[in-house]
């Protein structure tokens, strides 16, 4: 009980930030007035959703949206779309570019690195430690894995096998 209530306390400390979801293939203009309207409407950061790491539009759409954000407080943060790419090691390389920018968004007692997913694609909390141990830093870990056994049918279960590996949970 006692990892649930960190779990949601987590999540409620989180919720003074709002972020949105922005998508690959922006030009700098483009980027730009992306950043500009959300902040005006509010958001203070975007949920950066990488589903293909090595393409040359990800890199492209990335330095573009950091260097755009480091202009302002805005913020920036990784959600990796493991159902499109369900290789960890093929995440590492983007993560680890970003970690550090000033643009980054940080969270948690720590002030780390926030990062997610959409999906677990079947990977174990052992596979999601060895994949953290290969960041350049320590992350504040706060992936969706509702797609998990136990996820939904027995979450006392569900939080006790991801506890060691996580930080919070979306959904």
């Amino acid at each position: 009980m006692q990892s649930m209530i960190k779990f949601l306390l987590v999540l409620a400390i989180g919720a003074v930030t709002t972020n949105a979801q922005a998508v690959d293939g922006v030009s700098n203009s483009h980027a730009q007035s992306d950043v500009e309207d959300a902040a005006t409407l509010g958001i203070d950061a975007f949920t950066l959703n990488v589903g293909n790491p090595s393409a040359d539009y990800t890199y492209n759409t990335l330095s573009q949206l950091f260097e755009t954000a480091s202009s302002s407080s805005f913020k920036l943060f990784f959600s990796m779309d493991l159902a499109q790419q369900p290789n960890l090691s093929q995440f590492v390389n983007v993560v680890n570019t970003y970690l550090g920018h000033p643009a980054y968004y940080r969270s948690g007692a720590n002030n780390r690195p926030f990062l997610s997913t959409f999906n677990a694609n079947n990977h174990t909390p052992s596979e999601f430690s060895n994949f953290k141990s290969q960041l350049s830093q320590q992350v504040y870990f706060v992936p969706d894995f509702d797609d998990s056994p136990n996820y939904y049918s027995n979450s006392p279960s569900w939080f006790s096998t991801w506890n060691s590996v996580i930080d919070g949970a979306f959904s």
